[in-house]
């Protein structure tokens, strides 16, 4: 299951000119692109029932305009005090699979955003309004991607299907290879 906050889903949106107030247990994608059992420090006890993992993460997005125009920065996070797993989620490596993938789907879309914004050439006078509303539907976009990644793999239990999706998943962040941070 995935879970990340603000907005009408399971995306957050920080439209903040500066991301370094960024708590540091926030787990950045480039940095920390393969998830650990051990990175799950969420607690359990917040866990509905019937579920053994939840994953949260995050999209931040900023930016800021100046005499050369509008810059963009889009960033990936997985929110390990937000991402519980119980004591027998630990021991199944298809599960992991299965939450590492929800990081993964809110990766592509955060390199979706990042194309989305260059391609949208932006200006000084319509950034606030067209950055919002790209955001918007980025964020609708992996909410729905995230609801059909659950149903598609029965919650990951489906061993198939899941394998099935690592390896759609996998084609697009290659495909979208081009849209990733390469420094930070």
């Amino acid at each position: 299951m995935h879970r990340a906050l603000l907005l009408p889903g399971l995306l957050l949106l920080a439209f903040t000119p500066d991301q370094r107030d960024r708590p540091r247990d926030h787990l950045l994608w480039p940095e920390h692109p393969t998830l650990a059992w051990s990175d799950f420090k969420g607690d359990p006890g917040t866990l509905p029932e019937g579920f053994a993992a939840i994953t949260h993460t995050e999209i931040s997005a900023s930016y800021a305009t100046d005499a050369s125009g509008v810059r963009t920065h889009v960033e990936c996070w997985f929110v390990p005090t937000l991402s519980p797993v119980s004591r027998t989620g630990r021991t199944s490596t298809m599960l992991l699979q299965h939450e590492q993938g929800h990081f993964d789907l809110t990766e592509v879309h955060a390199r979706k955003l990042r194309q989305a914004f260059a391609d949208a050439k932006l200006t000084r006078a319509d950034a606030a309004q067209r950055v919002a509303a790209l955001a918007d539907s980025v964020t609708r976009a992996l909410d729905a991607r995230q609801d059909m990644y659950d149903q598609g793999t029965h919650y990951g239990r489906d061993e198939a299907e899941q394998a099935a999706w690592s390896t759609r998943i996998g084609r697009e962040l290659d495909g979208l290879a081009a849209w990733a941070v390469k420094d930070r």
